[in-house]
């Protein structure tokens, strides 16, 4: 008998909830073709209600292409190495899980020569206040509405440019100041980390590799400049097109459940967390495996 699948579009200018289908069991071909399509013209699905292992996790993941193995490697799964911890859980004082992920604008993986396709999160563990109500909210805004709402004089000046993007840029602009100044969250990277993320460049805009959409493809977390550009000018520019990228009545808001996969497109959406929950009075748990995509293009 042929899957009954539902997908029920949010409201917003992203996201849709696929009904009919248990992630723990095999996802037929024909099923898994309308999960796709969904992904392609909503940028962000969820599935509530599912209770997947990591085996299970990543089954469904690779779906989508193969595994990246995550490089802040001290959070994630023992024996899954490709599935990274997303927590705020202390355990002898050390956090078990990347504890402030998604604290700014950005698309997964955009420092690596081949950006990741799509992301996969698995809530375990969702904070909520004294009103039962979800704490860590996670916003999405599509690149691809962003382009087409770009003028003429300012898609004109892009055509043809390239930026700089970087893992450690973040790191040396934002993580490692001193705890008063915002930064303190995070280890610091070692030398074998930052040399295994050297800089990648990307066109600006860049092609859906499966809709064939153009989207902007720079963001305030890892684009670190432009190329043939002075920092100023470019970071001008960088301020401009996020700031036309994520306008607020655009936004997608996804309150977390128990349960929930969520799953988004990393090249036609930016995803920012919210935070707003605080260990040990919450406690959030997520396991996240990315999918491998395609040299921008």
């Amino acid at each position: 008998m042929a899957t009954v699948i539902q997908v029920i579009p949010t409201g917003a200018h992203a996201g849709a909830e696929i009904r009919g289908i248990d992630l723990r069991e095999e996802v037929s071909a024909a099923a898994f073709l309308q999960v796709e399509n969904a992904l392609h013209e909503h940028g962000v699905i969820f599935f509530r209600g599912q209770r997947v292992s990591p085996v299970q996790q990543e089954r469904f993941s690779r779906r989508f292409g193969e595994l990246e193995t995550p490089v802040l490697e001290q959070y994630t799964v023992p024996g899954f190495p490709n599935v990274l911890i997303l927590s705020n859980v202390l355990q002898d004082g050390r956090p078990v899980g990347l504890v402030d992920a998604g604290r700014f604008w950005h698309s997964d993986s955009t420092y690596r020569p081949a950006p990741a396709r799509c992301s996969l999160l698995h809530a375990i563990e969702v904070p909520t206040d004294d009103a039962g109500r979800p704490l860590g909210d996670t916003l999405f805004i599509r690149t691809d509405l962003a382009y087409d709402r770009l003028s003429p004089e300012v898609r004109e000046r892009l055509q043809g440019l390239r930026a700089r993007h970087s893992f450690s840029h973040p790191y040396e602009k934002h993580y490692d100041k001193p705890a008063s100044e915002g930064g303190g969250q995070r280890d610091k990277l070692t030398d074998e980390q930052r040399q295994r993320t050297p800089e990648s460049i990307h066109p600006v805009v860049r092609t859906h590799p499966f809709t064939g959409r153009k989207c902007v493809y720079v963001n305030e977390g890892l684009t670190a400049g432009f190329v043939g550009m002075e920092e100023l000018e470019g970071e001008a520019l960088l301020q401009q097109l996020c700031t036309l990228c994520t306008p607020e009545d655009m936004v997608y808001r996804h309150q977390w459940q128990v349960g929930d996969v969520l799953i988004w497109d990393n090249c036609m959406t930016q995803h920012r967390a919210t935070g707003g929950y605080e260990w040990p009075r919450h406690r959030r748990y997520i396991h996240r495996t990315t999918s491998k995509g395609s040299v921008p293009f």
